[in-house]
């Protein structure tokens, strides 16, 4: 019942995807179902971070590999991080307490958005260099005319913008599998 009040909801909100809406009210809904154990305080927060990460974010993060993160994406994960821990550590809204202070509390650093990016940028070196239709369709152009308006945001631009470099030098990198993984340990702060 909540799920789908959740996606009729989700609907209405421009430019996010319903798919990504879907994945966060599916999280939601499991982190409620297990909130006697995520919401303990006779568990330690490390123990129930565990628990998190094992049990709740993949299912959030369930085919990210092949969503395009817009900003207001990123806001929305970044929030659906917040609402998790903040229920962990048992803070109601209407304290006003700032994020920083939550994830001071919490021990912790924001990760989500981090983990989907490095989900992203290890599936894309892995079609580049599989070098078979994915590889194509990521760098083909495809023949036609084009939309009225501005022209939507592409996977390959999303991350060429989130890493800073520049399309070419992105696509090289990727068809060497060494050179890649400590690009991405670098821009994700994960280790190879």
């Amino acid at each position: 019942m909540g799920l789908a009040i959740w996606e009729a909801g989700s609907q209405q909100m421009g430019g996010v995807s319903e798919k990504s809406n879907r994945r966060i009210a599916m999280a939601k809904e499991t982190f409620t179902r297990m909130s006697t154990l995520l919401c303990n305080l006779n568990i330690t927060m490390s123990t129930r971070l565990r628990f998190l990460d094992c049990y709740v974010l993949p299912i959030l993060k369930y085919g990210c590999e092949s969503w395009l993160v817009s900003k207001a994406m990123e806001d929305r994960l970044q929030a659906t991080e917040m609402w998790f821990l903040s229920r962990m550590l048992r803070i109601p809204w209407t304290s006003h307490t700032t994020n920083e202070t939550v994830l001071h509390r919490a021990g912790r650093q924001r990760m989500l958005l981090r983990k989907i990016r490095k989900l992203q940028l290890d599936f894309l070196g892995h079609c580049m260099r599989k070098d078979d239709l994915e590889c194509l369709f990521l760098t083909g152009k495809i023949n036609g005319r084009r939309d009225r308006g501005r022209q939507r945001t592409t996977y390959l631009q999303s991350i060429v913008a989130w890493t800073g470099m520049d399309n070419i030098k992105l696509l090289r990198l990727a068809k060497n599998k060494m050179d890649w993984h400590s690009m991405v340990a670098h821009v994700t702060g994960y280790g190879t």
